[in-house]
């Protein structure tokens, strides 16, 4: 049975290897483009707001003191909050530059749409209402405009509250990733996300493009796809960054995480004509297959818990030891990176064979941390002892995020219907 399974699993990790080898050649040999400092257009911050009492205040004040230099207005979107959020938002808007409007819990991309249509600027940047924006991030963000083809720019993500919760530690680094991914699909003229937490429009593609889609669960994909299909170039600005509060309970994680992955089947679904399309290679042939791939290998989670179950079951339960010290190791070599460094050690020492399978599992984890901390250095960040504590167990963290995936793959066989966001 464990033949069975190790020969199944090869399909999956030898794809999954191929992936990041793409990546390393993206980040090695992929264009590189700085932008100028160019004239600064008019801008109007729009911000949704849904129950963000505890944030919103940090949001317009790090927005209200960027140090932007040209005409900036700013309109909030209170979307029907429950909390202290109406209370926060009455203080600021006797402020001149701010208007405030309140709507029935219409859902963010609805609420976005009629910010969309009050914006009197030239450029309008989206930013969520837990979000702070570093100083002159915007006039980083709106740099790339002084070319008339780009209709769409975005800023990359750190996390806020890193240092909070265990789970917010696995966030941090996985919201690295998120910006270097970003960057290789940049680099082939594949950007296509424009993400809310920090992204910037011309009013006028915007527009045309009817703006946000409130059937697809994750509307900023599915913005930036729509516009790359009409020929808009949208371009990946990292030095451009916001800091925004990612979710410090499990379950809270999980209602993100879900809505995440089910509006990704959505944009997939929505946009399958780009993919492995000639016309767009950089969307067609890395950043929409990288982000299908996801849900297919998430089968892999089925072979790892039969391959625990079983070797638990042959080792331990046969000799009717049910827990013991010993069981407490193999599953701590198991689901943390301590059992890849055993299993080299041992291959090493010649006390286990050298598989396929067994190799190619050692290379993704050696690649895959090489770009991990990679990434935290080009963020411009330092590795923290919590980020080690995180890697050492990313993989049961990795599984998390894979059932979640593979749970939404029946979202392949469902209609979209109306996004309205629940923020508790």
């Amino acid at each position: 049975m464990l033949q069975i399974i190790e020969t199944v699993a090869l399909i999956p990790t030898s794809v999954l290897l191929g992936l990041i080898l793409m990546q390393y050649g993206i980040l090695i040999f992929g264009r590189r483009e700085n932008y100028g400092k160019g004239p600064s257009p008019s801008v109007s911050v729009i911000i949704p707001a849904h129950n963000e009492g505890k944030y919103i205040a940090k949001t317009l004040d790090s927005v209200l003191g960027n140090g932007y230099p040209e005409k900036l207005e700013i309109i909030v979107a209170n979307d029907g909050s429950s909390d202290n959020t109406s209370d926060v938002l009455e203080h600021y808007s006797k402020k001149p530059n701010i208007r405030i409007i309140n709507t029935d819990h219409i859902g963010k991309s609805r609420a976005m749409n009629r910010m969309i249509k009050m914006a009197s600027n030239d450029i309008v940047v989206t930013i969520d209402g837990d979000t702070v924006i570093d100083k002159n991030g915007l006039e980083k963000l709106v740099a790339p405009f002084t070319d008339t083809k780009v209709a769409a720019t975005s800023g990359s993500m750190k996390i806020a509250n890193h240092n909070r919760r265990l789970v917010t530690w696995f966030q941090r680094l996985e919201y690295f990733g998120f910006s270097l991914f970003n960057e290789m699909c940049h680099k082939v003229n594949g950007m296509y996300c424009t993400a809310g937490t920090l992204s910037a429009f011309r009013r006028s593609v915007l527009t045309d493009m009817g703006g946000f889609n409130d059937k697809i669960l994750i509307e900023d994909k599915d913005l930036g796809l729509r516009m790359t299909s009409a020929g808009h170039k949208i371009k990946y600005v990292p030095r451009a960054v916001a800091f925004t509060n990612s979710p410090e309970r499990w379950r809270h994680l999980l209602k993100q995480r879900f809505r995440w992955s089910k509006g990704g089947i959505q944009v997939i679904k929505k946009h399958k004509n780009l993919l492995f399309n000639r016309r767009f290679m950089g969307i067609g042939f890395f950043s929409i297959p990288v982000m299908g791939y996801w849900y297919f290998h998430s089968a892999m989670i089925i072979l790892i818990f039969l391959q625990v179950f079983l070797g638990y079951n042959t080792y331990f339960l046969a000799n009717g030891v049910t827990f013991s010290f010993d069981v407490a190791q193999y599953f701590l070599l198991w689901f943390s990176i301590f059992g890849v460094i055993n299993m080299g050690y041992n291959i090493f020492i010649g006390a286990w064979p050298l598989t396929v399978l067994s190799l190619l599992n050692m290379l993704i984890v050696l690649l895959t941390y090489s770009l991990m901390l990679y990434s935290i250095k080009w963020m411009g960040d330092r590795l923290k002892l919590r980020d080690v504590i995180a890697m050492i167990f990313m993989f049961p963290y990795w599984i998390v995020v894979m059932a979640v995936n593979l749970y939404s793959n029946l979202e392949w066989f469902r209609q979209p219907t109306l996004n309205r966001w629940d923020k508790k």
